[in-house]
Order: C-alpha cells, then structure tokens, then sequence
C-alpha cells in the first residue's frame, strides 16, 4: 500500500536548506541596515554642516567651542547650541532663553537637569547602539566638533576653539574663514564619537595614562601610550571616566563636545595623567572601519582607520599651530 507524506531524510534536507538560507539572509539583511545606518549618520553630518554654513554666512564667523563662563550672561554655551537655530530647534532656544533671563546658581542647576534632559536626534548617529540618555539624566550626542591637532604642539588649531579670556600661550577668540588657512575643503570640522557609557568600555572610556607627556615634542610619545590601552584595561591596571563624552550636549569642555586628531579614527582617548586639555580625544563610531567626517565646505568623508597619523593630524589642522611661542 501506498503511503504518501514526506519521509524524514526529505525534511532534513529542508530545514539544511532552510538553515542556509538564513546563513545567508541575515548577516545580508545587517548589512544592508548597516548601510542605511551609515547613509542617515551621513545625511544628519552634512545637515550639520549646512547650519555651520548658515552660521558663518550669518555671523561672518564659526560658531565658537564655548561662550564664556557658563554663568555670563549669553544665551548659548557651545557649538551645538549655537547651531540649533539653524536647525529650526528653536523650541530649544526659548528654554535656553528663559533660563538665561535670571541665571544665579539654583536656576544653572535647574538648567543643567531640565535642559539637559532634551534629546536631539539631530545630533546622535543612527549607528550609536547606547541610550541616548540614562535614565532621566543628561542627553548625549554623537558629534564632536574638531578642536586641533593636539593642543600641547599646536594649541586649538581646530576649527573650533574657545572664546572668552585668553591664558598665557593660547589663542582665544573667533574663527573666521581668512583663518582657515589650509582651506575648508582640507580642514574637519565635525566627526563622529561614541558616547561614554557606565562600563569601562575600551573605546568610549577616557582613560588616565600613568605618564604625562606635556612638552610640545612628547605628542607623540603621549600618543603612543594612549595607543595602547589594552582591552579590558582597567584589569590591566587603566584608570578611566566614563560617562563624559557626548554629555551634555551643552558642555564645555573638550572631553564633552569635541575631538582632536592626536590619534586616528576608532582609537582610545586619554587624559595626560590628570592634565585633561593636553589630552587625546579620538573619533570613534561603529560603522567598522572607520568614521565619518564633516569638513569644514560641508562636503562628509568616510576616513579609515588605517589613515596615515601624519595626515590625519593634517587634516584637524585649519593652521600651522595656534600657540604663542
């Protein structure tokens, strides 16, 4: 007698076939969101850098890194505020706004965790795996602006640097397009940086080096170390802070919102033992391979980590150095 039905040799053979298939399928399907991930952070860069266009076609000048003490009586603090009108977040603007029309130290706190606690998606990559905000604290963001190419060689020879009072050998003051001298097509302007997060993560730690190299022909030598930071390093003996890169959004210290080019792309970041200007601050994202960076004539560039440190510190620097010797 007859008996029809599939024998189980033949449903094997399916679910191999099936399990193949999906072998095949779904590293496919990352990477095309993969891609898509890449293509957003892309576009969210160079509408970033349409405002930055704005802003200096406006004000004849690039945003600065900070404005002042926090406590002076302006409206915005660093860069990314500075860039949000242009962003049409002037919802942000008037909170900005309101709090500045009667500073004193409880409405500054007040500030910190009210307005701190406001997303900006304009500002995080699509690529970034963390919450963009823990629990009800901070927002972070994932872009930072390019402060140089080290400061203790070249000062802030970025595309950003601070305003306000000047120190002994720093160059304070606005940026304007005649100080580009190696041209905006050559100079960073933004690139990308994963946000700090509660674990010691090797990449989005700033870690302590056990040696500070401070003299302007030690760069490399301080570089070197940063270099390698191993991973897990705290097991190796690495003191780090987490939490500091990418928040807030309106800080104003260079671990917060900026980077520089002491190390290439997706290396680690470091403070010189406790000296934190003199520090490294690398671009990092997620994208593998490398990262994304806005130039200052708005044009995005994916920069490999391989990259040449000679050039990529070439490519943070608007000018020689930016230091008084």
């Amino acid at each position: 007698m007859h008996r029809s039905g599939r024998t189980l040799v033949e449903l094997l053979v399916v679910l191999v076939v099936l399990a193949i298939l999906l072998a095949v399928f779904l590293p496919w399907l990352q990477a095309r969101r993969e891609l898509a991930r890449a293509a957003e952070c892309r576009q969210r860069l160079h509408r970033i850098g349409l405002a930055l266009s704005y802003y200096e076609s406006t004000y004849q000048c690039f945003p600065p890194a900070v404005v002042g003490p926090v406590y002076w009586d302006t409206a915005y603090h660093n860069w990314v505020a500075l860039l949000l009108p242009a962003m049409s977040r002037n919802d942000v603007v008037a909170q900005i706004d309101s709090f500045r029309k009667s500073w004193g130290e409880k409405r500054y706190r007040a500030y910190q965790r009210e307005l701190g606690q406001v997303i900006l998606p304009e500002f995080r990559c699509p690529g970034e795996t963390a919450s963009p905000r823990i629990k009800s604290g901070p927002a972070y963001i994932n872009y930072a602006g390019n402060a140089g190419s080290g400061f203790q060689s070249y000062g802030f020879n970025g595309l950003f640097r601070p305003c306000g009072e000047p120190l002994a050998l720093e160059r304070r003051g606005i940026v304007q397009r005649v100080d580009v001298v190696d041209g905006l097509s050559n100079t960073a302007a933004i690139s990308e940086a994963l946000q700090g997060i509660r674990e010691l993560d090797r990449l989005r730690t700033i870690w302590q080096t056990p040696h500070a190299y401070t003299q302007p022909i030690q760069l490399d030598d301080f570089a070197d170390l940063c270099a390698s930071v191993p991973v897990q390093a705290q097991r190796y003996g690495w003191d780090g802070l987490y939490l500091s890169r990418g928040i807030p959004w309106f800080g104003s210290n260079v671990s917060e919102t900026l980077y520089n080019h002491v190390l290439g792309p997706n290396q680690p970041s470091c403070t010189q033992g406790a000296n934190v200007q003199e520090g490294a601050y690398s671009a990092t994202s997620l994208h593998g391979g490398g990262c994304h960076v806005l130039m200052a004539d708005e044009r995005v560039e994916f920069v490999s980590d391989l990259i040449d440190r000679t050039v990529w510190r070439e490519m943070g620097s608007r000018v020689d150095h930016d230091l008084l010797w």
